[in-house]
């Protein structure tokens, strides 16, 4: 039997084994930009995101076991923004400031960039022992109702050129590409001849 439910604090330990199965995946594909001894998916970091209105963990169970993950959030905001937002008072508008000079976008001076609502997609992961059974689908169409909820008028996600099954989802569930990110490594670097795009 399969079931889609936001993630509670006891699930910690089966969406961390998630993560490093997608961690690992990136390891082997781009073994230059990817560290596997470590992780930012602190189990503090995932009590926050599953107690906040503005972002959740979605997980799949099949057969009370939990095989597939989403962590999601509704994002207002840009980066530089939601950092700003998490410095104390008196650091914020420095570091803002700041940031903006080396942008060239002056204080006061509105970006060129607009500002969208949306929801984005941060993980995303099927248990590999489970695929090809439509879970994919089960936790993207419960993505989707989470979005909506919230009035979010789009949902994004980010992944990296080598992740071709991933690539052929997105495009399954009709996600469309609208930005894209190259490098050009140099001879002698740790990047060179991996050539990947993000």
């Amino acid at each position: 039997m399969t079931h889609v439910r936001p993630a509670t604090r006891a699930d910690y330990p089966a969406v961390l084994a998630l993560e490093r199965q997608l961690l690992q995946a990136h390891v082997d594909g781009m073994p230059a930009d990817f560290d596997p001894s470590a992780s930012d998916f602190t189990e503090h970091g995932f009590r926050r995101r599953i107690s906040r209105p503005w972002s959740t963990v979605l997980v799949v169970e099949v057969d009370g076991t939990v095989a597939a993950y989403a962590a999601m959030s509704f994002v207002t905001a840009t980066p530089v923004e939601r950092v700003v937002a998490r410095l104390p008072r008196r650091v914020g508008p420095v570091v803002e400031t700041a940031y903006r000079s080396l942008s060239r976008v002056r204080p006061g001076r509105p970006s060129p960039i607009v500002r969208r609502p949306a929801a984005f997609i941060d993980s995303f992961a099927v248990d590999a022992s489970v695929r090809r059974q439509r879970l994919a689908e089960t936790l993207w169409e419960a993505c989707v109702r989470w979005a909506e909820e919230r009035g979010a008028p789009e949902i994004q996600c980010e992944t990296f050129e080598f992740n071709k099954p991933i690539l052929g989802f997105v495009e399954h569930v009709g996600l469309t590409l609208y930005k894209r990110r190259y490098r050009f490594p140099l001879t002698g670097s740790d990047s060179a001849g991996s050539g990947q795009s993000a």
